[in-house]
C-alpha cells in the first residue's frame, strides 16, 4: 500500500537518525557523510522553510497545469464537473509520479497531494451538491493519502472531515438530538486515541511515526474541546437557543466544568508517567485554555492583577521544579535532552580519552629488570 520503496524508506529514517546523532555530537562529520553514501535515501527536506518554498513552487506548477487543462477543455464549460474530475486525475498522476521518483516530505509532493484532495472533493461535492457527500469523500481520500504517502497533514484533514461530517449530520439532518453532539465527539476522540495506541504497536509503525503523532494530537484536542465549557455553552446558545442567566446555566454544566479542568490535568499526569512530550505540551495548552474559559465568564479580579499573580505563581513553581530536577540524570530532569551529552556521558568520554593518553607499558621486552643482563638493569638474581 505504501507508494515508496521500502528499502529507501528505511534508509531515510536511518539517515535522519544519523543526522540527529551528528547534531548531538555522537558521531563525526565524516561518519555522517559515510552513512549518507552507504544508505541512499528518498528525496526529502527536514528544513521547514525549504519545504514551504518547494510547496509554494508545487502549488504554482499545479495551478498552471490546471489552467492549461481548463483552457483546453473550455468547450466543456457547461459540464464543468468533467473538468474537475480531469483536474483530480491530474493530481493523482502528479502524486504517483513524484512518489515513483522518490519524493517524500519534500514540499512538491505536499502540493500535489493537497491539490489532488481539493479537486476530488470539489468534483464530488459539485456533482452531488451535498455537504455530507463531500465530507465523506474528504475523509476517505485523506485517509488513503495518509496511508499510501505517509502524509501527516492528511491525518489532520481526515480528522477535521470526520468532525465536520458528524456535526453536519446532527445539526442539519437531526440524526440525533443536538444535546448529544459533544458526547459523540468525545467518544470519537477516545476511539481515535485507542486506534492510535493499537497502530503504534504494529510492525509498520516506524514508517508512520509522524502521521501517528498527528493522530494522537488530533484525538487529544478533539477530546478536550468537545467537552470544554466555553465551546459547549456557545454551541448550546447558537444551536439550541438556550438562554444562560445568573440563575440558569446550560444542561449538565457541572460536568463540563469538571471536564474542562480534569482533562488537562489527566493529560499532564499521563505525559509525565509515559514520558510523552506531545501530550505534555497539549496538556499545558489545554490547561491555559481552561483558565481562559473561566476568565471569559467570571472576572474574579482585574486582568492586570491576574497576570501579576499568575506570573508569580509560575515563577515559584518553575524555581521549585528547577531545584528538584537540576541534578537528576534519569526520568524527568532539568538536564539537556537525551540526544545531548549528559554529565554521566561527559565523564565517560573524559575517562575514555584519558585512557587512550596513557602509554602502554610492555610486560616483556629486550631489557629485563632484576636480571642484571644489561647495564643499569639492577643487581643480579644471585647473591
Amino acid at each position: 500500500m505504501i507508494a515508496f520503496n521500502r528499502q529507501l524508506l528505511e534508509n531515510t529514517f536511518l539517515v535522519d537518525s544519523a543526522e540527529e546523532l551528528y547534531d548531538a555530537k555522537f558521531i563525526s562529520k565524516d561518519q555522517l557523510k559515510a552513512a549518507k553514501e552507504k544508505f541512499p535515501a528518498l528525496k526529502t527536506h527536514n528544513n521547514l522553510f525549504i519545504r514551504i518554498a518547494f510547496f509554494l513552487l508545487g502549488c504554482f506548477c499545479y495551478s498552471s497545469a490546471s489552467g492549461t487543462v481548463a483552457l483546453v477543455c473550455s468547450p466543456l464549460m457547461d459540464q464543468y464537473q468533467i473538468i474537475l474530475f480531469l483536474l483530480a486525475a491530474l493530481g493523482i498522476f502528479a502524486t504517483e509520479s513524484l512518489a515513483r521518483h522518490h519524493y517524500y516530505a519534500h514540499g512538491l509532493d505536499d502540493s500535489a497531494i493537497l491539490g489532488m484532495q481539493i479537486c476530488i472533493v470539489g468534483a464530488f461535492g459539485v456533482t452531488f451538491e451535498s455537504i455530507p457527500v463531500a465530507l465523506t469523500i474528504a475523509t476517505v481520500i485523506s485517509a488513503l493519502s495518509a496511508i499510501r504517502y505517509l502524509h501527516t497533514i492528511s491525518v489532520v484533514i481526515c480528522t477535521g472531515s470526520i468532525v465536520g461530517l458528524i456535526a453536519n449530520l446532527v445539526i442539519e439532518y437531526q440524526v440525533i438530538p443536538e444535546l448529544y453532539l459533544t458526547f459523540v465527539l468525545f467518544i470519537l476522540a477516545i476511539g481515535l486515541f485507542v486506534v492510535h495506541r493499537k497502530l503504534s504497536k504494529t510492525e509498520q509503525a516506524r514508517f508512520y511515526a509522524n502521521p501517528l503523532r498527528a493522530m494522537q494530537l488530533c484525538s487529544l484536542l478533539v477530546g478536550y474541546f468537545s467537552v470544554n465549557y466555553l465551546v459547549v455553552r456557545e454551541l448550546a446558545q447558537d444551536l439550541m437557543q438556550i438562554e444562560v442567566t445568573e440563575d440558569k446555566d446550560i444542561p449538565l454544566a457541572f460536568v463540563f466544568y469538571f471536564l474542562t479542568f480534569a482533562i488537562p490535568i489527566a493529560y499532564l499526569i499521563c505525559s509525565i508517567k509515559e514520558k510523552n512530550r506531545l501530550m505534555l505540551w497539549t496538556g499545558l495548552f489545554t490547561l491555559g485554555f481552561s483558565i481562559f474559559t473561566i476568565r471569559y465568564y467570571y472576572h474574579i479580579m482585574p486582568p492586570e492583577w491576574a497576570l501579576l499573580f499568575g506570573g508569580i505563581l509560575l515563577s515559584a513553581v518553575s524555581l521549585v521544579l528547577i531545584r528538584k530536577l537540576k541534578h537528576r540524570e534519569t526520568g524527568i530532569t532539568f538536564e539537556k535532552d537525551r540526544m545531548h551529552p549528559s554529565q554521566a556521558l561527559s565523564l565517560a568520554q573524559t575517562v575514555i580519552v584519558n585512557s587512550h593518553a596513557i602509554p602502554n607499558v610492555p610486560s616483556k621486552g629486550p631489557m629485563e629488570f632484576g636480571g642484571g643482563g644489561f647495564s643499569g638493569g639492577g643487581a643480579g638474581e644471585n647473591y
